[in-house]
């Protein structure tokens, strides 16, 4: 049973109200690449920028607490434990991981707090109980900007070496790797599927295989990544082979 959610409506008050000031300059007409910059420019750094702001997040993170709604009622429907396999695409694959380990939502005046704390008891390991709830069977990204993000993690483990610990409250990797050992001991010690999709020409999208073996399971005890590479037909390929590593492509 698919439960769809999505998010990008929220921001789009607040996107417009930004392009009207741009609009409104009379040194607009002289920027290059104006439609760019008014649209996919705009909604990839204006959705990152705004998810940023706790209020922003908090309202996202309402449409994520609709899938616990959801997720508690089938389980009262079929009377069972079920089983969750993630899907997520793009800034969601972010927010999806964000929601479910960044450490900036323990905060109990965090707005959203109590529905990121709802979001975490529901699902097997990443809550408070860590034996109670849905158990994830496996993990799909697509298009995911993950790696970029990781550098948050990169660098907090760098300064831990340094100068002793801080704590980075966007950083996902030490709770993430919680979850997977808990997430294992819940499987028998079966290694969680992960699988992460990209097509080439994906400007967002990244190989993820060795940077989360480095990040969050060294020995490969609990996981099972695969990188996959859409790839375009042969006419496709042939056709870009010259450029397909310029701008123009």
């Amino acid at each position: 049973e698919k439960i769809a959610l999505y998010y990008g409506d929220l921001n789009m008050c607040e996107e417009q109200s930004l392009l009207t000031f741009f609009q409104s300059s009379p040194e607009w007409e002289r920027f290059w690449f104006r439609h760019a910059r008014e649209t996919i420019l705009l909604q990839i750094i204006g959705d990152i920028a705004l998810y940023v702001n706790p209020y922003v997040a908090a309202r996202i993170v309402e449409r994520l607490h609709q899938a616990v709604v959801k997720l508690q009622m089938w389980e009262q429907d079929h009377q069972e434990r079920g089983r969750l396999h993630l899907v997520s695409h793009s800034l969601g694959t972010i927010i999806l991981f964000d929601a479910l380990f960044a450490s900036r939502w323990e905060n109990e005046d965090m707005p959203g707090y109590n529905c990121i704390k709802e979001l975490r008891d529901a699902i097997c390991g990443a809550g408070a109980e860590p034996e109670e709830g849905i158990q994830v069977a496996s993990i799909h990204t697509m298009g995911s900007p993950i790696p970029l993000f990781s550098l948050l993690d990169m660098y907090s483990r760098q300064q831990e070496n340094q100068v002793g610990q801080y704590k980075n409250s966007h950083e996902i990797g030490p709770q993430l790797q919680l979850f997977l050992r808990r997430l294992a001991q819940s499987r028998g010690g079966k290694r969680l599927p992960w699988w992460n999709y990209a097509h080439p020409g994906d400007p967002l999208a990244y190989p993820l295989e060795e940077l989360l073996y480095q990040l969050v399971d060294q020995k490969r005890d609990y996981l099972e990544v695969h990188d996959v590479v859409m790839m375009p037909g042969d006419f496709e390929d042939l056709m870009i082979e010259s450029f397909k590593q310029s701008p123009a492509a």
